[in-house]
């Protein structure tokens, strides 16, 4: 049974009565998770796999800073973009980007250790102020969720809106709204 009470006999019941293919369960769907397991880390953790594998697959040793400051933004901000701008993924998750990111520009290679001359604080700098302008995946994630917050309230009447109206806060307003006990 799903959290809605069918079975799924009901389910192909009614894949069948609408003339719709019914194709069960997806690990994925647009690149995110369709279920978000108790663990957060666990279920997000394919995007530190997915960032890793793209930096690994660079010979750092063949790019020069400018080379790697690209990649690093490239593959470092790009990739979780679209995840960050639906769900709010642990802290813990985004420092360990954040480490993985830090190592490469430094040149680190597995258990190897390398002297890292400047924080990770530092290069988020803007470079007017001596740092290299690469975002904080923390801020980017309260920004990009915040927008969603913002077009749920300038749009209320969005399919999306009213969706998540019904589910999450039936009885008030998005800013009024109380955290249920089983929130997602």
């Amino acid at each position: 049974m799903s959290e809605f009470g069918e079975t799924p006999d009901t389910r192909l019941a009614i894949a069948q009565t609408l003339n719709i293919e019914h194709i069960g369960t997806q690990e994925k769907y647009l690149g995110l998770p369709s279920i978000v397991q108790k663990s957060k880390k666990a279920t997000f953790g394919a995007i530190k796999d997915k960032v890793q594998k793209r930096i690994m697959g660079w010979k750092r040793s063949l790019l020069s800073s400018g080379g790697r400051h690209t990649l690093l933004r490239a593959v470092g901000e790009a990739i979780p973009n679209y995840t960050l701008s639906c769900f709010k993924l642990p802290d813990t998750l985004l420092a360990e980007i954040h480490s993985m990111l830090l190592q490469f520009w430094w040149g680190q290679k597995g258990a190897e250790r390398r002297i890292v001359w400047i924080k990770w604080d530092t290069m988020m700098r803007p470079k007017k102020d001596g740092g290299l302008r690469i975002k904080d995946l923390r801020v980017q994630n309260l920004a990009l969720l915040g927008k969603q917050c913002w077009r749920l309230m300038k749009y209320p009447n969005s399919t999306l809106s009213r969706m998540l109206k019904a589910k999450y806060f039936r009885n008030t307003d998005f800013l009024h709204a109380e955290i249920g006990s089983v929130p997602s």
